[in-house]
C-alpha cells in the first residue's frame, strides 16, 4: 500500500521534493536567463551570453542571420527572434535580439547582417546541403519538443490515475507512474516524430 507523510496526502514527501525543486529550477533557469542574456558584435565574431555560458562563433564560422517567428506566439510576448546559422546546421539563439526587447527591431537586425557582411567579407549566399541540414535540425528540435510533450502529458495524467488507485484502495508504484510510464511515453513519442522529421519542419524554412 502506497503510504504518504500525513493522512489525506496524496504525494509522498520526494515527490513534493522533486516538484519544488523542478519549479525552482524553472524559475531560476528563466531569471538567469534574463539577467544575464546577452549579444555582442566584435571584429573576431558574435558572443553569446546565456543563462550559464557563453560561445563565440567567429564570422568565418557564420552560415546566415535570420528573424523567425515564435513558435508560440503570445499577444504580449516576441513574435521574432533573431538566430545564427553555422555552416553544419547548427542554431544560436542572439540574446535580447528579438522585437519584444529591441525597439526598432528591424532596423537593428538590417544593421547586423550588415555588419556581418563587411567583416566576413562576402555576400549572403544560400547553399542547398547546408539548407537541408538547418530543414533536418529544425525538424529534429521538433521532434524533442513533441517528445517533451508527450511525457508531461503522461506526467499529469499520472496525478489522477494515482488519486484513484489511492481511493479504491489499490497499490500505487510512484516510481512507476511518475518516471516509468512518462519516459516510455517520451521514447515512443521521439522515435516516431524523429522518423518523421521532414513533416515537422517549420513551414517557412521550406520555402524557396
Amino acid at each position: 500500500m502506497f503510504q504518504t507523510s500525513r493522512d489525506g496526502d496524496f504525494m509522498p514527501r520526494w515527490g513534493r521534493a522533486v516538484y519544488v525543486a523542478l519549479m525552482v529550477a524553472i524559475v531560476g533557469w528563466a531569471w538567469l536567463q534574463h539577467a544575464r542574456g546577452r549579444t555582442r558584435v566584435g571584429a573576431d565574431g558574435i558572443t553569446v551570453r546565456g543563462a550559464l555560458r557563453e560561445r563565440h562563433v567567429p564570422w568565418s564560422d557564420i552560415y546566415d542571420i535570420r528573424a523567425e517567428p515564435f513558435r508560440n506566439r503570445r499577444l504580449d510576448g516576441p513574435l521574432l527572434f533573431a538566430y545564427l546559422y553555422r555552416h553544419d546546421g547548427r542554431r544560436t539563439p542572439l540574446r535580447q535580439m528579438d522585437d519584444w526587447q529591441v525597439a526598432d527591431f528591424a532596423a537593428e537586425f538590417e544593421e547586423l547582417r550588415g555588419t556581418a557582411v563587411r567583416h566576413r567579407a562576402t555576400a549572403w549566399e544560400r547553399r542547398p546541403e547546408t539548407e537541408e541540414l538547418i530543414r533536418l535540425r529544425a525538424g529534429r528540435r521538433r521532434a524533442w519538443e513533441h517528445s517533451v510533450t508527450g511525457a508531461l502529458i503522461a506526467l499529469a495524467a499520472m496525478f489522477p490515475v494515482m488519486i484513484v488507485r489511492v481511493v479504491i484502495g489499490a497499490a500505487v508504484h510512484p516510481f512507476l507512474l511518475f518516471v516509468c510510464v512518462p519516459a516510455a511515453v517520451f521514447a515512443v513519442v521521439a522515435v516516431v516524430q524523429r522518423r518523421r522529421w521532414r513533416s515537422l519542419v517549420p513551414a517557412y524554412m521550406c520555402e524557396p
